[in-house]
């Protein structure tokens, strides 16, 4: 992966009326995000996983041009880890993981141009539905990455799907 521009940082992530300690989300941009190509977001397997595993899809830039976005989910990686919540399944919710997603997103001013491309493995295939479920933004595409069982339980019976 030598010569491919990178950048990386931490975008605020603040969870209202769950928790009062402020967060924050690492991010990793392999590729050019100004450059006019939709970017692919690639959302990380869990629990506890970050984001490594899916580096060789930083190859999307120099063999295709598309920038590619890695991050790590919140309690994984180096983003912020909240031991405190350990074992609280009302804090753990899907809801958590598609606000810390929308709030990159919002961050990277992704909404904007041409829209992107969002590829999930394993749990980050399961948050990458639910996001395209709940939201209004401009998809490129949607990867066909592997999902788990449930997938089909939460999307029965809605219409976006």
């Amino acid at each position: 992966m030598a010569n491919i521009p990178t950048s990386e940082g931490r975008v605020p992530f603040m969870i209202p009326g769950k928790i009062d300690v402020p967060c924050s989300t690492y991010y990793k941009v392999f590729g050019d995000l100004a450059s006019g190509a939709p970017p692919v977001i690639a959302l990380h397997g869990g629990p506890g996983g970050g984001h490594e595993y899916l580096l060789p899809f930083a190859e999307l830039w120099p063999l295709y041009g598309l920038p590619v976005v890695f991050y790590d989910q919140i309690g994984c990686g180096a983003s912020t880890h909240l031991p405190q919540m350990s074992g609280n399944a009302d804090f753990w919710q899907e809801s958590l993981f598609i606000a810390e997603l929308a709030n990159l997103i919002d961050h990277l001013k992704l909404r904007d141009g041409p829209g992107f491309h969002l590829l999930g493995q394993s749990w980050g295939g399961d948050a990458r539905c639910c996001f395209c479920c709940q939201s209004t933004s401009r998809f490129a595409e949607v990867g066909t990455g592997q999902w788990s069982s449930h997938y089909g339980a939460f999307c029965a019976g809605n219409p976006a799907v």
